[in-house]
């Protein structure tokens, strides 16, 4: 399966970056209405269109959907790694409606068009099947883990809680205690993290509810989000995940 070339703007051909430079801020349109426009044609504009950011501006602002004149779009480069064909920046956004602002992240890889990197498919066919996908998957996890030195910072600290995420046809994901598994183990404990836009699905731990949590979470009733992400933990061999909505508990202040 060939890379697609996409077409991108001139301000964000000016975010794709493939050399470190000093300085920070970048040009782009001013207005979310500009914006909106240029992302009709323009990859990386609908990617930022697209964004929570906007969906935040949505909740906090009466006037949004009434002048996005008056809304204002920033973006800077935060950090940039670059070498002769590849590089990876992390772009700081503010979204500024009247005296609110609404801050996102997002990163940004990119490599010359001659490179290998840029006509090495990930797929090898057009039509991907979950188990090719969870293969590959697990290919950069083997080339990550050993060879990544900045991918494995030592672990100072756990979170509170866990899920143990089962097996598929057999025993039900259920929420542990971290402290618990840290006396049954002297390993380090792997586990994955999903972090998400909860939309308005509601399912999470409460005060109320997580007693039942650590015998059972029922994963027929589970939010799909969260059954894709415990389903692709079982399938790389990981034995937990950390899923905010459900570890941390939602309703007590102290957390």
């Amino acid at each position: 399966m060939e890379p697609v070339v996409a077409k991108i703007c001139a301000f964000c051909q000016d975010l794709v970056l493939l050399k470190e430079e000093p300085s920070k801020s970048r040009a782009h349109y001013p207005t979310l209405a500009l914006l909106e426009q240029s992302s009709q044609s323009c990859c990386m504009c609908r990617m930022l269109v697209n964004a929570d950011i906007f969906e935040d501006a949505r909740k906090h602002s009466p006037i949004y959907d009434v002048e996005h004149e008056a809304i204002y779009f920033q973006v800077e480069v935060e950090e940039i790694h670059a070498n002769s064909e590849l590089c990876w920046a992390i772009l700081e956004t503010r979204l500024r409606v009247r005296e609110y602002a609404v801050p996102g992240t997002f990163s940004s890889t990119t490599c010359c068009i001659n490179s290998i990197n840029a006509n090495r498919p990930i797929w090898k066919t057009a039509t991907i099947s979950f188990p090719d996908k969870i293969s590959v998957l697990k290919d950069w996890l083997h080339n990550c883990e050993p060879k990544h030195e900045k991918c494995k910072p030592p672990v100072h600290q756990m979170p509170k809680r866990l899920i143990d995420v089962g097996r598929l046809g057999g025993a039900h994901p259920r929420i542990v205690m971290s402290q618990d598994l840290k006396k049954q183990s002297t390993s380090p404990i792997k586990y994955t993290t999903l972090s998400y836009c909860w939309g308005r699905a509601n399912f999470c731990t409460t005060k109320e509810n997580e007693t039942l949590h650590k015998q059972e979470l029922d994963y027929e009733y589970l939010p799909q989000t969260l059954k894709d992400a415990i389903t692709v933990t079982r399938q790389l061999s990981i034995p937990y995940i950390w899923i905010d909505a459900l570890c941390i508990v939602q309703d007590d202040p102290a957390e």
